[in-house]
């Protein structure tokens, strides 16, 4: 889809949850090796990074730290 007037990339972003990164990691490397790290983002042809998160990865409550800087 294209659009105008919207911001670089640098601003955008977005996440997506799968049941298995490892097809997305092959698809989005396109035989090349992948960044080093338990992450897997890329930047699409519009420029938007895309983070791609396993779903055994989410994180359904926030530590206490989080919820005591939170009030």
């Amino acid at each position: 889809m294209e659009t105008s007037g919207q911001a670089g990339g640098k601003d955008r972003h977005f996440g997506i949850v799968v049941d298995d990164r490892s097809p997305v990691r092959d698809l989005v490397t396109g035989g090349r090796q992948a960044a080093p790290g338990p992450f897997l983002d890329f930047v699409d042809p519009g420029a938007t990074r895309v983070e791609v998160v396993d779903y055994a990865d989410i994180q359904f409550t926030k530590a206490p730290h989080v919820c005591a800087a939170w009030g």
